[in-house]
């Protein structure tokens, strides 16, 4: 969970091993800085993300809570998260950049909000089309038009001579091997 400078600064108390300032994560970026109450039977710790800390937008003062147990087990409280916990507004942000980058512009969640499983609208600044695609599938593939998926795919053609020529130059044909092109099957 994501919590202000005021939450923390209202609510943090320090022990001998907050003190130490322990450091967690794959990069060492979480520092414990106090804890704050209990979560159970387990103190509940303050902890400041150097790397989450930089993008204030996505999490404000990058300070985050978390138990003891979860911190020595590797588990990260923030965005540097394998699969990070994110909130309606962090998961806009996330989609308004990426489809910005790729000249797509986010319009908005349509329905309910299902975290990564919500249906995003986004509209195709080349071709002017509105399509819906899942959180997820924006986040891993960055495209929503077919349009442009299409336009991408197509690639220069080699031409047949070329291709025929590569051929026989690789020596695994005989030279009066005949080339055709087969006729593709649209019907589908």
């Amino acid at each position: 969970m994501n919590i202000s400078q005021e939450t923390f600064d209202e609510n943090y108390h320090q022990e001998h091993w907050t003190l130490t300032a322990p450091l967690f994560g794959r990069q060492n970026q979480l520092k414990v800085l106090g804890f704050n109450g209990r979560f159970q039977k387990e103190k509940l710790y303050f902890v400041k993300c150097a790397i989450c800390s930089c993008d204030p937008d996505l999490y404000g003062d990058g300070i985050f809570t978390s138990t003891k147990a979860n911190l020595v087990a590797g588990k990260e409280p923030c965005g540097c998260s394998p699969s990070p916990k994110r909130t309606e507004k962090q998961l806009s942000i996330i989609l308004d950049r990426i489809l910005s980058l790729k000249g797509y512009r986010f319009t908005g969640f349509n329905g309910d909000y299902k975290k990564k499983s919500t249906r995003c609208g986004v509209y195709c600044e080349t071709h002017g089309q509105n399509y819906n695609n899942t959180a997820s599938m924006i986040i891993s593939l960055g495209t929503a038009c077919k349009f442009c998926g299409y336009e991408s795919s197509k690639g220069p053609r080699v031409a047949d001579s070329e291709v025929i020529n590569s051929f026989l130059r690789s020596g695994s044909f005989p030279i009066d091997t005949v080339f055709t092109r087969s006729v593709e099957d649209t019907s589908g």
